[in-house]
């Protein structure tokens, strides 16, 4: 069994070092549907702002069960996941609220943000319960999609969590 483990082992960062390879260039690619698939490239992120696509860490309960259940990849982020693409939908003194029934901004629901009940493989999955305004340094991130692991199942993430802005080079 542990020959096994060896091998699948080697074979995954066999599979994710050219990934690896690109980020230490500033090169980002996301093949997951949480994001349109395609290659970005990273560039300091100055001041966050609305709409904007970055790459962030996750919490590390959430970059933990991210990584167990496989959305998210091996990384150097807290909780040894991978930083996860998605698009900023709240900024600071915004009005949030996060419940069962999605996440609204201002008033205004997002398409496609209610948070499932089950994954795609019929693990159980609990949503986040938020309703304030968002202080300074946080943030509410959102993915494409139903099933994107975003801000509807962990909440308001903080500055520092948001590691880069990118930007589309080439979709796939």
């Amino acid at each position: 069994m542990q020959k096994r483990a060896l091998i699948v082992t080697v074979c995954f960062a066999a599979a994710i070092a050219p990934f690896a390879a690109l980020r230490a260039l500033g090169v980002w690619v996301n093949l997951s549907s949480s994001m349109e698939p395609g290659i970005y490239r990273e560039h300091p992120l100055e001041i966050p702002q609305r709409g904007q696509r970055v790459l962030a860490c996750l919490p590390v309960p959430f970059a933990i069960l991210g990584l167990e259940r496989g959305y998210l990849a091996p990384g150097n982020c807290p909780g040894g996941a991978a930083p996860a693409g998605k698009r900023i939908a709240g900024v600071p003194g915004d009005r949030v609220e996060i419940s069962g029934r999605g996440i609204r901004v201002n008033g205004l629901m997002l398409e496609q943000s209610a948070p499932l009940k089950r994954d795609g493989a019929g693990r159980a999955l609990e949503g986040a319960h938020f309703s304030g305004i968002l202080n300074d340094g946080q943030y509410v991130l959102k993915g494409r999609g139903t099933s994107s692991f975003d801000s509807r199942y962990f909440g308001a993430v903080p500055r520092e969590d948001l590691i880069a802005a990118i930007e589309p080079l080439y979709f796939f």
